[in-house]
């Protein structure tokens, strides 16, 4: 069974960014009408980033949000396992955050994501947007 991707915060960031290999990445998504689900601690982590450390207006903050929520390729989704996080936050050395994205992982879903600690979460996969590889 195939299963779902699931995109990082680092990867909407640089899409925000308008970053010329995740504007392609996003092209070839939106080409190829494949839909990427965004958990929703993510759009929360977005909103942290752009309004701390790029210094954006809640109104900047909100149309980038829209543009996702418009994005045909995009899905944010809510549903997660907060106790897998829970647990997985207890054993390993890993942030929370990365701990909840985890939760909304089942078997066979991968996570789009720049940052490696990904890769130290038992059963999880991830896969960089530039290389495609995990």
């Amino acid at each position: 069974m195939k299963g779902s991707k699931f995109v990082d915060t680092n990867v909407l960031i640089r899409v925000w960014e308008a970053k010329p290999e995740f504007v392609k990445w996003l092209t070839e998504l939106s080409d190829d009408q494949e839909t990427v689900k965004i958990p929703s601690v993510v759009v929360a982590e977005v909103i942290w980033v752009l309004t701390s450390f790029y210094k954006k207006s809640r109104s900047e903050v909100k149309d980038f949000v829209n543009t996702i929520k418009n994005t045909d390729c995009f899905k944010v989704v809510t549903k997660h396992d907060i106790y897998k996080a829970v647990e997985l936050y207890e054993n390993t050395n890993i942030k929370f955050t990365d701990c909840m994205i985890a939760g909304y992982l089942d078997v066979g879903d991968v996570i789009i994501s720049e940052d490696k600690d990904f890769d130290k979460l038992p059963g999880v996969r991830r896969v960089d947007v530039l290389t495609h590889q995990s």
